[in-house]
């Protein structure tokens, strides 16, 4: 239910506030940039536990890596001064659950979800708190698709799983963005990206990056 309450005022965020109006704020025209930072997947090592200690396995501890490095690359066309729509080409790296497993079967197992390449398509509502320094709101849709893979290793023998997934879900995310030039900012950047089907995971990423307006 908490996801679906944020829905509503990133949306009303987003449509107010198109409808300012304010002299200094970005001019219309297309924009490209990149930006580099750092991705959490929200992953419950319960997912991968509980289902083994339901199957006898004697579950002796767990431990998961749930951020990785993530770059986009992101061109954008400011339909006017306050809204833009933005596409964005992202990998989200790779996160990894590891199960140890005692009793008379002891070993481990290695679980990692390849979130890899993401396209994203949504729209972008300003706000000009100066001259210079722009706040944002997004929301759109992203598409994705993701590897998942299971190694086990016990000392009965050793085994592989792999399964994927894919699908179109929602993104949306907060900014701020600072003019250095009349062309050039830089901005940092909140995403929340929702991943269902079978991955069934949110992953939000915090990043840098640079700007350029034509």
């Amino acid at each position: 239910m908490m996801k679906n309450r944020l829905y509503f005022p990133l949306a009303m965020a987003l449509f107010g506030a198109s409808c300012v109006v304010a002299a200094d704020s970005p001019a219309t025209g297309f924009y490209v940039g990149a930006g580099i930072g750092k991705a959490y997947a929200d992953l419950d090592e319960g997912d991968v536990t509980q289902p083994l200690a339901n199957a006898g396995f004697a579950i002796a501890g767990s431990s998961k890596e749930d951020d990785a490095t993530s770059w986009r690359l992101f061109f954008g066309l400011r339909i006017n001064p306050y809204l833009a729509v933005e596409a964005t080409w992202l990998d989200l790296g790779e996160y990894e659950i590891e199960t140890n497993i005692g009793g008379s079967n002891p070993g481990h197992l290695r679980s990692t979800l390849d979130a890899g390449s993401t396209f994203n398509l949504g729209l972008v509502a300003g706000y000009p708190f100066t001259d210079r320094v722009h706040g944002f709101a997004k929301l759109g849709a992203v598409v994705w698709s993701a590897d998942v893979e299971s190694r086990a290793y016990l000392a009965s023998g050793s085994a592989i799983s792999k399964d994927d997934d894919s699908g179109t879900d929602l993104s949306f995310g907060l900014g701020v963005s600072v003019d250095l030039t009349e062309q050039i900012a830089v901005r940092g950047d909140w995403d929340r990206y929702q991943f269902g089907g079978k991955v069934d995971t949110d992953i939000d990423v915090w990043s840098v990056g640079i700007q350029y307006r034509f």
